[in-house]
């Protein structure tokens, strides 16, 4: 009766929330540094192009060298929110970086270039917004940083945007739809 009708996603009472083990944390960082040390070495053997490299990471002047025809930006989008007393808030944005690289691996073996740009971390995230760690701004927030996003990039003529969602809350999947 005292329990959070959410507390069977966290495995947490509301009333009482748990810390956080180092353990979770230390997983997902180790996770995190291989599949940046993969991408690193896949780079050198040149499986990879230089430009999958973060946008951030890269000198303004080696844009107007992209071939925007073969171009996909890829955006990953994740959000801070509490995954249970085993994980950090960060989940999400580990995963959709994961996913964005894969996906930059395979679109370079048919052929296409992948600008991986920096990740969106803060979104709509209400259903876990009464869990201790949970960031979650106003919907209509995402769906215009998306949409200024796509703006800038098609100013730069990047004509297409591909947005890696690792977070699957209701609302949020709405803020990303009414941005297309």
């Amino acid at each position: 009766a005292g329990r959070d009708q959410r507390a069977g996603v966290s495995g947490e009472r509301a009333d009482h929330p748990q810390p956080v083990p180092r353990g979770g944390e230390q997983q997902l960082e180790t996770l995190a540094r291989v599949a940046d040390q993969k991408a690193g070495d896949a780079r050198r053997l040149g499986q990879l192009p230089a430009s999958l490299a973060q946008l951030v990471r890269r000198p303004a002047a080696e844009a107007p060298d992209l071939d925007r025809d073969r171009l996909v930006a890829l955006l990953p989008v994740g959000a801070v929110e509490a995954h249970g007393p085993h994980l950090p808030t960060s989940t999400d944005r580990v995963i959709a970086l994961a996913m964005a690289r894969e996906g930059a691996r395979r679109l370079r073996e048919r052929g296409w270039t992948a600008l991986l740009l920096p990740p969106i971390d803060y979104t709509a995230a209400p259903f876990a917004a009464g869990f201790p760690g949970t960031v979650s701004v106003r919907p209509e927030t995402v769906t215009a940083l998306i949409c200024d996003v796509a703006a800038a990039l098609a100013a730069q003529e990047i004509r297409t945007l591909a947005i890696v969602n690792a977070h699957l809350d209701p609302t949020h999947l709405g803020s990303l739809y009414a941005a297309l």
